[in-house]
């Protein structure tokens, strides 16, 4: 069966982790998300992968090559962004089927059963189907209503807020090609344009509840909290180099699980990491350092005495010594942080940006002396003058 993954969008709310590569290429433990969403479909049974491809293409193409996949995989170039619904119309002209098939996104990370998710559409005589998943936050997200059967009967897409545990669109769909052929030319989105305008002309769409897992990465912030609070305790389906509770070790430094740590890790005595921490292949921690609730990328360099906690930083960031990370801070690919430096908590800092060695303002040090020798001089002429004793 084929599958069509969309992995076409330019990952402006994942900037600055995306400033030098396509979101799909995002690491996730061992090998890229896209990998990870390859060997899903292929688990579950599908044969065919078409990729729909925007900013970024010869990145994800290269990428693939060099990893072993035992299925067929082909691109589709878009020379501008289509949406999701007319990225799909697109490569339906260059590689026509007349099957059903299914639609991923290249920004989740799910361990749904879509093979059951197949089974079920079919079973239920579906044309189009949605798979949904229950969320506590729905903000950024399609909410789905629907009947006691499971056809939908309306959409709310991206709302801002709404109440817990609802149902919202997770991007999978089991599709027809009839219905996409009917489609418009050019930018036309599934979320935005087709599905409520199918609605709204009576076309059945059912919908499928998920279990599982399924979160979106669209954020530094969901990227973190993916990674950090809920793969951990999946790594052994995601394939990530160490389970929770697992303890690398390095002499005279203090681990407090869960820590995943790639190959050739150093990390010098005094040192204290974790909890909930990701260190990529060739990370450096210098001595006393603290690293904790962060995502470490591949090669980062971080000086002596450094603080980082909940933090992402990208590959190959150099972080001199004393400097201190902040909370919510993103730090992009190839950036350097001067010694002594602090990112204050929720800064982005661009990829390959140079931060310099903090240093006190010369004219805040000479304000500060000022403001001092006057209260020196006012409370010495209140004491040597005789009218106040």
């Amino acid at each position: 069966m084929r599958a069509v993954i969309l992995a076409g969008g330019q990952g402006t709310r994942l900037k600055p982790l995306t400033d030098r590569r396509p979101k799909a290429l995002m690491p996730l433990f061992d090998q890229p998300l896209l990998m990870h969403t390859v060997d899903h479909l292929v688990r579950y049974g599908m044969d065919d992968l078409v990729l729909a491809l925007g900013q970024g293409a010869e990145a994800i193409i290269q990428s693939l090559s060099r990893m072993s996949t035992k299925v067929r995989i082909r691109y589709c170039l878009e020379s501008k962004p289509l949406g999701t619904a007319g990225a799909v119309r697109y490569t339906l002209g260059i590689y026509p089927t007349a099957e059903p098939f299914l639609v991923v996104p290249g920004d989740v990370v799910t361990t749904m059963d879509l093979g059951q998710f197949v089974k079920a559409s079919q079973h239920q005589g579906a044309e189009v189907a949605m798979a949904l998943a229950r969320v506590d936050d729905v903000k950024g997200f399609g909410m789905v209503e629907r009947d006691q059967m499971g056809w939908i009967t309306a959409f709310s897409e991206k709302r801002s807020h709404g109440p817990k545990d609802s149902l919202i669109n997770t991007g999978i769909y089991y599709l027809t090609p009839q219905h996409i052929a009917r489609l418009p030319a050019g930018p036309i989105d599934f979320g935005y344009d087709v599905f409520p305008a199918w609605v709204a002309r009576g076309l059945a769409l059912w919908s499928w509840e998920g279990t599982g897992y399924w979160t979106d990465l669209g954020t530094p912030e969901r990227y973190r909290q993916a990674i950090l609070y809920d793969l951990f305790p999946r790594t052994s389906l995601l394939g990530g180099d160490q389970a929770v509770g697992g303890s690398p070790y390095w002499p005279g430094v203090r681990v407090l699980p869960p820590v995943s740590a790639g190959l050739n890790v150093q990390v010098e005595p005094g040192a204290v990491i974790g909890p909930y921490v990701v260190l990529g292949e060739n990370v450096r921690v210098g001595a006393r350092s603290r690293v904790a609730h962060s995502v470490i990328g591949q090669g980062v360099t971080l000086g002596a005495d450094t603080r980082v906690v909940g933090a992402v930083i990208d590959s190959e960031v150099v972080v001199g010594t004393r400097a201190e990370i902040g909370l919510g801070a993103v730090i992009g690919s190839g950036a350097r942080i001067g010694r002594s430096r602090v990112i204050a908590n929720g800064t982005h800092v661009a990829a390959g940006e140079h931060l310099l060695t903090q240093h006190f303002s010369l004219t805040y040090c000479n304000k500060t002396i000022l403001l001092y020798y006057r209260r020196w001089l006012r409370t010495n002429s209140i004491q040597n003058d005789s009218r106040f004793h």
